[in-house]
């Protein structure tokens, strides 16, 4: 454990640190896990369980949704990634104060954009094939699976296959 701690340590201090931030960092803020957001799909249409889903029905319900009501199913994944209520988490702070020079991220949200910018740091966005190119030199965030404020998602079974 000591050699990893090292190994972030020596990355950060030499700005080669690249950080994988998954669905666990907006949880802190009070964001849903994937399966809690697929649950609401899942509970319109008549598939809801207690337990967890698999990941096979983490893509399927989605896609079932989406063509079942196309329009709901982007004002619910709106409704929870657009709105305002959410902040950046102490752990986004800290996260940040490592000064990464890329993060890696699978969440929709922007919480880490918005705690970039109370830490006076600045980081290209990359949530779409064209901002690839505006990222030569500077740090950037890689929002693998898009992002809200665009409304691009990577969500449901047809998205991971595209």
């Amino acid at each position: 454990m000591r050699e990893i701690i090292d190994d972030i340590v020596r990355a950060s201090k030499n700005k080669t640190l690249t950080i994988f931030a998954g669905a666990g960092l907006s949880m802190a803020a009070n964001l849903p896990s994937w399966n809690d957001l697929v649950r609401e799909f899942a509970d319109k249409l008549g598939m809801g369980k207690k337990k967890g889903y698999t990941t096979d029905e983490l893509l399927i319900i989605p896609q079932k949704y989406y063509y079942t009501d196309k329009k709901d199913y982007y004002k619910i994944i709106n409704k929870v990634f657009r709105s305002t209520k959410y902040t950046p988490t102490f752990v986004h702070d800290q996260l940040l104060a490592l000064q990464p020079k890329s993060i890696i991220t699978t969440n929709f949200d922007n919480l880490i954009e918005q705690a970039a910018l109370r830490s006076c740091r600045t980081y290209k966005v990359v949530a779409q094939e064209e901002d690839v190119a505006k990222i030569e030199g500077y740090p950037f965030i890689l929002k693998a699976h898009g992002d809200a404020q665009i409304g691009n998602y990577v969500l449901k079974e047809e998205d991971y296959l595209r």
